[in-house]
C-alpha cells in the first residue's frame, strides 16, 4: 500500500472556502487509489481537533492518521526572526510565511516524515516549501500542489494593495484601480524564484491551464500535470429560477476590487438598460462593502446550494486572478450562466454566448448582464449548457487519474 503524507496549512474540515475543497478533493483522489493517507496541518494552540463526524469523514476518504500542529505565539515570533534573517541571503524565505520557517513547526514536520515513512510527500501551496527536509524524505515523490502562483499573487496585491483602505469599516478603492484591464497590466510571469522551488519537486499540480502553461515554461525539472477543481453536476431542479443574480464576495482585496468595479461601472449602464435590475451579494466581504443601488448585501449565506437554485445567474465581476475561479465552475455545476472576465475565462470551462458570457470591456460586461436580466430562456438555454459542460469537466478530471500517474508503483497504482 502506498503511504502518502499530505501536508495543507489549515484544517480541511470544516469546508470554508476553495483551498478546503482542493485539499479534500485529493484526499478523496488518492483514497480512490487506495492509498494510505497521513493528514497534516496547522491549527493555533487550543483550537479543537477534528469532531466524531470529521475523522468518520476522513477515514471514508482514506485518512489513516490525522496529525495537526498546533503552534504557539513563541513560534510565530521564532519564524518571523529566522525570515528576516534568511531574506539576507534567499528569496525563498520571501515567499514563505513565517510560521513555515519556525523551527517548532520543521521539527514536527521532520519528526513526522520520519514516522510515516511516506512514499508520496504532498505539500500545498510553494510557500509552504520550507517545511521538506529533502534528508529525511529519502527516495519518495515530491508532488507540489500550486493552488496559486505566489510571484504573480505577490504582484497583483502589491499592485493593488495601496489603493485599497477602510474608511469607518467600509472598504474604500481607488479609481485609478478600476479598469478592466488590471490583470493584463500586473503580467503572468513566475520569477525564477519561484520557479526553483517547483524544480525541487518531481511533479507540479496546476489548477489551470494557463498556470501548467506557464509553468512548463518556466521550470526546468518538475512534471507539471493539470489538475483543476471540478464539481459533479446536480440534477436541474423544477422550480423557474426566478431570483436575482448572485455575486459571491469573499473578504479579500480582489473581491473587493471587483465588487467597486461592479458598483462603480457596471451597475450604472445596467440600470440604464433594465430600472429594475438588482444583484444579491453573499459571503463575507459583505460586512465590509459600501451600500449600492441596485445591489442586495445579503451576507452569510449558509446555504450555497439553495442561493444558485434560486439565482438566475452568477456574475464574476473580479478583475484578476490566480489559480482557479472555483465559484464560477460551482455555479455551472448547478447550472448557472456566469458572466466573467476574460482571465477567468482562461481558467475555467466556461465558452462565451454557450455556458455564459465574456467580456473584455465594462460596456461589455453591462450589455452581458442586461440581456441575461431581460431573456429567461436564454438563462434557462444557457444554464442548460452550462451544466452539462460541468459534467464534462468533471468526468474529464477526475483527481484519480492524474494523481495516478505520480505514485511510484509501476501502472501508477499502490
Amino acid at each position: 500500500m502506498t503511504r502518502v503524507l499530505f501536508f495543507c496549512p489549515r484544517t480541511p474540515l470544516p469546508v470554508t472556502g476553495a483551498p478546503q475543497q482542493r485539499f479534500l478533493s485529493l484526499l478523496q483522489g488518492f483514497g480512490a487509489l487506495g492509498c494510505d493517507t497521513t493528514l497534516a496541518y496547522l491549527v493555533p494552540a487550543g483550537a479543537p481537533g477534528p469532531t466524531p463526524g470529521e475523522r468518520e469523514q476522513y477515514r471514508g476518504l482514506g485518512v489513516r492518521s490525522v496529525e495537526p500542529y498546533r503552534y504557539t505565539p513563541r513560534d510565530l515570533r521564532a519564524g518571523a526572526w529566522v525570515q528576516r534573517v534568511r531574506r539576507l541571503w534567499s528569496r525563498r524565505a520571501a515567499v514563505s510565511p513565517s510560521l513555515a520557517l519556525a523551527p517548532g513547526v520543521r521539527r514536527w514536520f521532520g519528526r513526522l516524515t520520519a514516522a510515516v515513512r511516506p512514499d508520496v510527500v504532498v505539500v500545498s501551496f510553494a510557500y509552504w516549501d520550507w517545511l521538506v527536509d529533502r534528508r529525511t524524505v529519502g527516495s519518495a515523490v515530491l508532488v507540489m500542489d500550486t493552488l496559486d502562483l505566489v510571484s504573480r499573487q505577490q504582484r497583483l496585491w502589491a499592485a493593488l494593495a495601496p489603493h485599497v483602505r477602510r474608511d469607518r469599516g467600509t472598504v474604500e478603492v481607488d479609481p485609478a484601480v478600476l479598469a478592466a484591464d488590471f490583470d493584463v497590466r500586473v503580467g503572468y510571469e513566475v520569477d525564477r524564484f519561484e520557479a526553483a522551488v517547483y524544480d525541487r519537486y518531481d511533479h507540479t499540480l496546476a489548477i489551470s491551464l494557463r498556470e501548467a502553461d506557464i509553468l512548463r515554461a518556466s521550470c526546468r525539472r518538475t512534471a507539471v500535470h493539470f489538475l483543476p477543481m471540478s464539481f459533479p453536476a446536480l440534477p436541474a431542479t423544477t422550480e423557474e429560477p426566478g431570483g436575482l443574480p448572485l455575486f459571491p464576495l469573499a473578504d479579500h482585496l480582489l473581491p473587493a476590487q471587483g465588487y467597486a468595479f461592479l458598483v462603480r461601472r457596471v451597475l450604472p449602464l445596467v440600470r440604464a438598460a433594465a430600472p429594475d435590475f438588482r444583484v444579491r451579494v453573499i459571503g463575507p466581504g459583505c460586512a465590509a462593502a459600501r451600500p449600492a443601488d441596485g445591489v442586495d448585501l445579503a451576507g452569510f449565506a449558509p446555504d450555497l446550494r439553495a442561493e444558485y437554485d434560486r439565482a438566475r445567474f452568477v456574475l464574476n465581476p473580479i478583475l484578476a486572478g490566480t489559480g482557479q475561479p472555483v465559484k464560477v465552475v460551482e455555479a455551472m455545476a448547478h447550472g448557472r450562466p456566469v458572466v466573467l472576465w476574460r482571465w477567468a475565462e482562461a481558467a475555467s470551462p466556461v465558452r462565451h454566448g454557450e455556458s455564459g458570457f465574456v467580456a473584455d470591456t465594462a460596456e461589455q460586461f453591462a450589455e452581458y448582464t442586461a440581456r441575461l436580466w431581460s431573456d429567461p430562456a436564454l438563462c434557462r438555454r444557457m444554464g442548460a449548457a452550462a451544466r452539462e459542460t460541468a459534467a464534462r469537466f468533471h468526468a474529464a478530471h477526475r483527481p484519480a487519474d492524474t494523481l495516478a500517474e505520480l505514485l511510484p508503483i509501476a501502472g501508477g497504482r499502490p
